[in-house]
């Protein structure tokens, strides 16, 4: 009986671990996969691009022992013909990119899967930075398709899925991540897909599964010694418990988090921000404006959407309106991105805190609306009470007369906010 219990237990413990199949592409995608980059880029570039993408995917869907005459003897001259017809000498970098496919035409049962896996990578961060995310997630599946064994192309599938609010997709490849990265004992890679999944929920609402997904990437950093993955989990779960209104949990990761990162570490201004949202909400403004205020400019670019709007609801509650309204110009220039919808909703409570009512409800609408195309579902929930509260205000007209009483500060709190002052004022915080 032992013996059938240990068989039984081994094969649950494989089913556990099955590594998923990719999904290709989201529900509602349109076309076949790839088509993407001819609407991103409607000129003879783009049907290049896509010729090469769909020659990767041909070549990575085919057994290796299968992929010798996978294509004609002309193919290859023809593609680099017209690589070279379409490419200014300024994009010297994605001619090399799109050369270094060539090898899947000319010698398929020989082409080196890193290699084409680097080289869509490339061509990925090309199209990223020229307005074709889309195209960019192709790319970046072609990488993980030709390289199937590295978790690391996979969890990049993940994120770039998820960003573009493709859940569906981002929660086959974030599992496929896990899968692959523990089959390899890779612990960052498996690590970081429990992370950004975990974020991935906690954006739609679903709090008790991202703690889950949190959870776990911290016993992993705790049982391999990763420090600084330690202090990035120790991080999220702060976040996490602040939004579940678990105050005393979520400074004490908070504090461990601190310790974790250290002075120098490029994250600790993004954690100081967190740390000062939950001083906003307890309206500790004085405390809260001082570090947002520091570490705008030292929090990565994707970060700075949502440092705006906890300014612009920070000098709300101070009734400091040239600071509302320079935070709300900045915000309004930045495009639909994670963390955008949400900062209007900041905005909107700020805009209430000054007792400005149409530009309380303005700010939601356009929350709402970016939610919506984000299928952000908390988001959209905040938006909706916020709403409430706006029509609540107006009909009473108690918005301007509102004092706000912060809520008295432990001493843990005060050695905290001194504390991450004197690391940002330092050169080393800079991010």
């Amino acid at each position: 009986m032992i013996g059938a219990n240990r068989t039984r237990v081994s094969s649950e413990t494989r089913r556990r671990w099955r590594i998923p199949p990719p999904l290709l592409r989201d529900a509602d995608a349109p076309g076949p996969e790839g088509l993407h980059v001819v609407n991103d880029f409607q000129n003879e570039l783009g049907a290049v691009l896509w010729k090469s993408l769909r020659s990767v995917l041909l070549w990575a869907d085919a057994p290796p022992t299968a992929r010798a005459g996978l294509f004609s003897a002309d193919t290859v001259e023809r593609r680099q013909l017209e690589i070279l017809a379409v490419l200014p000498e300024a994009e010297f970098g994605l001619q090399e990119a799109l050369e270094a496919l060539l090898p899947v035409l000319s010698r398929p049962e020989k082409a080196d899967s890193e290699a084409i896996g680097v080289a869509c990578t490339r061509i990925a961060a090309w199209c990223a930075r020229n307005e074709g995310v889309r195209s960019a997630l192709e790319f970046t599946q072609a990488a993980s398709l030709a390289c199937p064994g590295n978790g690391r192309y996979a969890l990049a599938v993940g994120k770039g899925a998820r960003d573009l609010a493709q859940y569906s997709r981002a929660e086959a490849w974030y599992y496929r991540a896990i899968g692959l990265a523990r089959q390899a004992r890779d612990w960052e890679t498996y690590i970081r897909a429990y992370l950004s999944h975990g974020t991935m929920l906690m954006r739609r609402g679903a709090l008790p599964a991202a703690r889950r997904s949190f959870v776990k990437a911290l016993r992993r950093a705790r049982r391999q010694g990763l420090r600084e993955m330690e202090a990035m989990t120790l991080h999220d779960l702060f976040v996490l418990e602040e939004r579940s209104g678990n105050v005393e949990r979520a400074l004490r990761y908070a504090s461990d988090a601190v310790e974790a990162y250290g002075a120098a570490h490029e994250n600790l201004p993004v954690l100081a921000h967190d740390i000062a949202y939950l001083w906003l909400e307890q309206a500790r403004y004085d405390h809260a404006m001082s570090i947002f205020m520091e570490t705008l400019q030292k929090v990565p670019a994707k970060n700075r959407p949502l440092g705006l709007g906890s300014i612009a609801r920070t000098a709300g509650g101070l009734k400091d309106r040239a600071a509302f309204e320079w935070a709300r110009t900045e915000l309004d220039q930045l495009a639909s991105a994670p963390g955008v919808a949400e900062s209007w909703v900041e905005v909107a409570r700020g805009a209430l805190m000054l007792g400005a009512f149409d530009e309380a409800r303005e700010a939601t609408e356009i929350a709402e609306r970016v939610a919506n195309q984000r299928g952000e579902g908390q988001v959209r929930f905040m938006a909706t009470s916020v709403l409430e509260q706006i029509e609540a205000e107006r009909r009473a007209e108690v918005a301007l007369s509102r004092t706000y009483t912060p809520e008295p500060t432990t001493e843990m709190e005060e050695e905290l906010a001194r504390t991450l002052i004197r690391i940002l004022r330092t050169e080393k915080a800079v991010g």
